[in-house]
């Protein structure tokens, strides 16, 4: 049975997910609407799920490291309104109405984002080029659909930790400034509250049927 590594957040349908991605990582906070948070695992069946359900929609979110939230936001101690497993997709469903995860390191594998296509993914996390060189800096990683849709928690774990992968090499972090990351003076949307994927296993099931059933292990 595979270890659970990490833990997903997905967005509701918007059409200023770049933007809010962009805030979320920079604030490091998310403030659900309703004062819950839902936490999916294993990202391959729920993207399979979401895309099936949603295909008009590209799934936009948050990924999270296990291990960081029980490490640094005492996971186990934030109450559970309920918890899930339909066979292959399990969630938890947590009261929180903010999730601080400033202490999260972006340059690891604490937290990073989740988009549809590879140009939404470089979309968030180009950082201009290096000075004298064709290298691209980044502030924060991030998987898309195209590479990782079929990744094990296992995979996505060694891309993020790689400290010389093409696209996030440890040699090009730099971390960007509030005025670089958005054109403007003011961070509009900042103190927004978010739309939230708010469906059981089950309920995301209902149109895709489930792609398989192994189990998973309920974080």
């Amino acid at each position: 049975m595979d270890e659970v590594k990490y833990v997903f957040v997905v967005l509701g349908h918007a059409h200023t997910n770049v933007h809010d991605i962009k805030v979320i990582m920079h604030e490091k906070k998310i403030r659900p609407q309703k004062g819950k948070i839902c936490f999916y695992y294993p990202y391959s069946e729920l993207l399979f799920a979401y895309n099936t359900k949603f295909s008009q929609s590209g799934m936009w979110g948050i990924g999270f490291s296990l291990k960081a939230l029980e490490e640094k936001l005492h996971w186990n101690d934030i109450p559970t309104i309920d918890s899930q497993n339909d066979g292959v997709l399990t969630y938890r469903k947590k009261r929180i109405y903010e999730l601080d995860f400033t202490s999260f390191d972006e340059r690891e594998d604490e937290v990073f984002f989740v988009v549809p296509s590879i140009s939404d993914w470089e979309d968030v996390w180009f950082n201009e080029l290096k000075s004298d060189s064709n290298y691209k800096q980044w502030w924060c990683k991030g998987i898309h659909k195209v590479c990782f849709i079929k990744k094990t928690d296992d995979e996505i774990s060694t891309y993020l930790n790689a400290k010389n992968t093409d696209h996030f090499n440890s040699k090009n972090y730099k971390a960007k400034d509030k005025k670089d990351l958005f054109k403007s003076d003011s961070l509009i949307g900042e103190n927004d509250k978010y739309i939230l994927l708010d469906l059981t296993p089950e309920q995301l099931h209902e149109v895709a049927g489930p792609k398989s059933m192994k189990s998973q292990t309920l974080f």
